[in-house]
């Protein structure tokens, strides 16, 4: 017994002595591989506490480009690491691909101006810059591949890392402070008698002393928040390059080591981040461009950055805070005409729709107009209407249409360089025939089905039940008391027959479709109205989106055509005898149709509820109350 104890206390004490000593306790690490603009995958690297590895060789490709080692920093300035090299490590770490086109990486400096490039340093020369990451001063940059060559410095001014915060600044302001309010701006002036801006004055009445004015538009070197801090060869971007970023880049919504913020991933597959932290202020994060804005007080500014909406010609107080994201090079974006897309109109009514586009490129310049033009002839679109706003995405209600009519439609765009069109489209707006409404869902047999139930007097309104082959209501709906039937049971039909066995005195018909006076559409909303054909109510399955919703309260069905106009068909139930059955959970809709293949008791109908939605025959009794979807052509 003594002796299990001893064992005991030997085999504790060693254990926690080896806890102690952390015995076999290792931390691990991860590697991490980056394309840096090429493409493929690699498995990230798992290393363990001073365990010595060779890097998995590369798979990434990039074409027109070989690959030349691996690097800390995506532009190629921190360590480097050969191709399978043997490291060890002590924290996770990110390896960027290194490319080599047969040149040095970095620009070329090519361009109309004086100057060479070299890895590290682009050209100064005026024109297009040479390709390629590098840095500048001791900071970062990229090549996004932009028309313009500009290349954006991967950090804010004050900041260590891309996800870092910076420092703010007031516009034309070099230096960070405690608080940013007009009356401590570097150029403004109030000696209670005069008051208004020392600088960058396009209007008299706003300067000091009165009447001053130096037109001056563009930071100065030495008011410019970049080149301050940065050196020359940097400065705060002017608005087409800060539009360019927009336009030209894709960029998404993500987080970097816990910072949300933008990505923005250039023509060339290269990428930087953008953080969105809070300002001073506590408004969204912001940017400087190094422009007054020309079509407003010189007390505004145009800024970049807000949430996830595209760049905007956004006005701000110039005394108010922002970030700055530098860049290099002066080389001036020539505008092109925008590019525009036109989109499906929506809220499409009988008197009424809403149009909608997409400016995809700015080119360079500021959009000075946008909107739509429209009309019943493709080659005379002579309605004109102009949307507001700063959006890249934008849309304009027209009102004043006629019923029933084929529309014509395409975006566009304005800029300095002129005015781009969008491809047309069409939309046909909400008929009216015999005081129903219907609409085109861009069927395929151009077949236009009616807003309202019949009965109803709104989209989600029930409206009356019949009888199939019965065109008026009544309390009980059975066998006993349906017209085309002189029998209690579902025998002895005197109409819609095929089968002499089932047939009053052996009757049968040639009938398989509802004819007009039978049609309950018809005898309740006239000529031209008609109840849908079992093809009929197949295609409006089959060519629309079908989804279960809600319309003010009542569940049903939306069919949702291509052309973006819809029709909802509330779940009403059906009534047998004198009771009305699963009112609120199925949809249960006469087609003209007898089911030729099935008993004669038997007709199609379209049938629903949250998890199913399509034809059938089954329960088809023909004595039951179903409701009534019209159609016309």
């Amino acid at each position: 017994m003594k002796i299990k104890l001893l064992l005991k206390i030997v085999v504790v004490t060693a254990l926690g002595i080896l806890a102690l000593c952390g015995c076999n306790r290792h931390e691990t690490y991860i590697v991490t591989f980056n394309a840096n603009g090429g493409t493929g995958t690699m498995r990230s690297q798992v290393f363990e506490e001073r365990e010595a590895q060779a890097l998995r060789q590369n798979t990434f490709t990039r074409s027109g480009y070989s690959f030349s080692g691996w690097n800390t920093s995506q532009s190629g300035s921190g360590t480097a690491y050969s191709n399978g090299q043997t490291i060890t490590i002590n924290s996770d770490m990110t390896l960027y691909a290194q490319w080599s086109n047969g040149s040095s990486q970095g620009g070329n400096g090519s361009g109309s101006g004086s100057g060479s490039g070299t890895g590290d340093d682009p050209g100064n020369g005026s024109g297009t810059q040479g390709g390629g990451n590098g840095t500048h001063n001791g900071h970062d940059y990229v090549d996004l591949g932009l028309r313009s060559g500009t290349l954006w410095a991967t950090c804010d001014v004050g900041a260590n890392t891309p996800e870092g915060s910076g420092d703010l600044f007031a516009w034309a302001e070099t230096s960070p402070k405690e608080s940013y309010t007009q009356s401590n701006y570097k150029y403004y002036c109030d000696d209670g008698t005069d008051r208004g801006y020392t600088k960058y004055v396009r209007r008299y009445q706003d300067g000091y002393p009165n009447f001053f004015s130096d037109g001056l538009r563009i930071l100065e070197a030495c008011d410019d928040a970049a080149t301050f801090n940065w050196g020359n060869g940097w400065q705060t971007p002017s608005p087409s390059q800060v539009e360019e970023l927009f336009y030209d880049c894709q960029y998404v919504e993500t987080a970097q080591n816990g910072v949300r913020g933008k990505l923005f991933r250039g023509p060339n597959g290269n990428t930087i981040f953008i953080p969105s932290i809070i300002e001073y202020d506590n408004n969204s994060y912001r940017y400087w461009t190094n422009s007054l804005c020309t079509n407003s007080d010189p007390t505004f500014l145009q800024v970049y950055g807000q949430h996830a909406v595209v760049f905007v010609n956004e006005l701000r107080y110039r005394y108010l805070c922002a970030f700055v994201r530098p860049v290099r090079g002066s080389a001036t974006l020539t505008p092109t005409a925008p590019s525009v897309i036109t989109n499906s109109a929506t809220n499409i009514t009988t008197y009424s729709a809403t149009l909608n586009g997409n400016i995809t490129s700015a080119g360079g310049a500021n959009v000075t107009e946008k909107g739509f033009v429209y009309g019943t002839n493709p080659n005379n679109l002579s309605g004109r209407t102009q949307s507001g706003g700063a959006s890249s995405i934008y849309n304009e209600t027209i009102t004043g249409l006629s019923q029933g009519t084929i529309y014509y439609y395409k975006a566009y765009a304005t800029n300095s360089a002129g005015t781009t069109y969008g491809d047309i489209l069409t939309f046909t707006t909400n008929g009216i025939l015999n005081e129903h409404i219907w609409v085109d869902l861009g069927l395929p047999s151009g077949t236009k089905w009616a807003t309202c139930n019949v009965g109803a007097t709104t989209p989600e309104g029930y409206g009356n039940y019949y009888a199939w082959g019965e065109t008026t209501t009544k309390e009980n709906y059975r066998w006993s008391t349906y017209r085309w039937c002189t029998g209690s049971g579902n025998t002895f039909f005197t109409k819609y027959c095929n089968n002499a066995e089932y047939g009053n005195n052996g009757f049968t018909d040639a009938l398989t479709t509802l004819e007009a006076s039978d049609d309950a559409a018809t005898a309740n909303w006239g000529s031209g109205w008609r109840m849908p054909t079992e093809t009929e109510m197949r295609e409006l399955k089959d060519n629309c989106i079908v989804t279960w919703t809600t319309q003010n309260g009542k569940w049903g069905r939306l069919f949702t055509g291509s052309n973006g106009n819809f029709i909802f068909l509330p779940a009403a139930g059906y009534r047998y005898d004198s009771s009305l059955y699963r009112n609120g959970f199925d949809g249960s809709y006469w087609s003209s149709s007898f089911c030729t293949d099935c008993l004669p008791r038997y007709a199609w109908y379209l049938s629903f509820d949250s998890d199913y939605c399509g034809m059938s025959n089954l329960d088809g009794d023909r004595c039951r109350g179903r409701s009534v979807r019209p159609v016309c052509q």
